[in-house]
């Protein structure tokens, strides 16, 4: 499962443990923009659940340095006893835009980032660290990558442990062809929002130009969505007209961003891709109002298409 801390931390902690209740076994956050702070989300749903892993999908190396984002991520894993994702990205409009920061020289701060926290949780010396005589090794602690950009996404293959991969569906089969080119042998997660009624789809609609602007150019033609009709509807929802939004989103790229469906073809659908795209891990992406509800319906998708993988495999 993967939300984003726009909910009190009460009601995220509560999904993570419907969700480790149902049998899932991994809970991530987002850490973009002045929401909740995800490391300590994570803490506090560490302190409330008993087995279920954790991960930061995905931070970016501008607002904090890379050493104390590293040192942050062990901590909690000390605190919790739980293996904890860092995931690294380069950061979107919603994070970096209103603190006005721009993400220059992305892969470089990037693969600066994964050298410094690697060093950091070895208690290591590397450039720009150098370990302290407190420093103590994190072994719970593994490096991941978030991108839907192809310099990104190969550094990725090159040095990360692991590729959290949200991305259209269109564009998925050149994004896991970039991350396999590089050297490494690199977990995958593949990760969607779930849509599962008329109501969440019309109610996610609207947004949906936001995720295709911020992302690499083409990426809302690749969705079936010009850029000009995708700069309208982002402008229509500024200006808080989701209906103008609503109307500019075609279906198309509703489809191309999502699983939406029945629960059963939702999880055939991500059973499809999984096994297509010999993914480690099926992740679903909760927004709905009522987080508690959604896990629980999501966590029976996700277990449902786990169960089709088994069969298939």
């Amino acid at each position: 499962m993967w939300t984003f801390p726009d909910k009190p931390v009460t009601e995220l902690v509560r999904s993570a443990q419907i969700a480790e209740e149902a049998g899932i076994d991994t809970f991530w956050v987002g850490d973009e923009g002045p929401a909740r702070e995800a490391f300590t989300v994570l803490t506090a749903i560490g302190g409330a659940t008993e087995r279920i892993d954790l991960g930061v999908a995905i931070t970016n190396p501008y607002l904090r340095h890379p050493a104390l984002t590293a040192a942050t991520a062990a901590t909690v894993a000390e605190a919790t006893g739980r293996r904890l994702h860092l995931g690294y990205g380069p950061g979107g409009s919603v994070t970096l835009g209103l603190v006005d920061v721009k993400p220059i020289r992305a892969v470089q701060r990037i693969e600066s980032a994964i050298e410094v926290s690697r060093a950091v949780l070895r208690a290591e010396t590397t450039d720009g660290f150098e370990p302290g005589p407190f420093a103590t090794p994190q072994p719970l602690v593994d490096i991941w990558v978030g991108s839907r950009s192809r310099l990104v996404t190969s550094l990725a293959g090159r040095r990360a442990d692991g590729f959290f991969a949200s991305a259209i569906k269109p564009r998925l089969g050149d994004l896991i062809g970039w991350l396999r080119s590089g050297e490494r042998p690199v977990e995958l997660s593949l990760c969607f929002p779930l849509v599962l009624d008329e109501q969440h789809r019309e109610a996610i609609r609207p947004y949906l130009s936001l995720a295709l602007l911020d992302a690499p150019p083409g990426t809302a033609e690749g969705a079936g969505m010009s850029t000009a009709a995708a700069e309208a509807a982002a402008a229509a929802v500024e200006r808080g007209d989701l209906a103008a939004a609503a109307r500019l989103t075609p279906d198309e790229a509703v489809d191309a961003v999502t699983i939406s469906g029945s629960e059963a073809s939702a999880a055939a659908e991500l059973a499809d891709l999984a096994i297509t795209y010999a993914a480690d891990e099926i992740t679903v992406a909760l927004f709905q109002d009522d987080l508690a509800s959604e896990t629980e319906r999501a966590a029976g998708v996700v277990l449902a298409a786990a169960g089709l993988v088994t069969n298939r495999s």
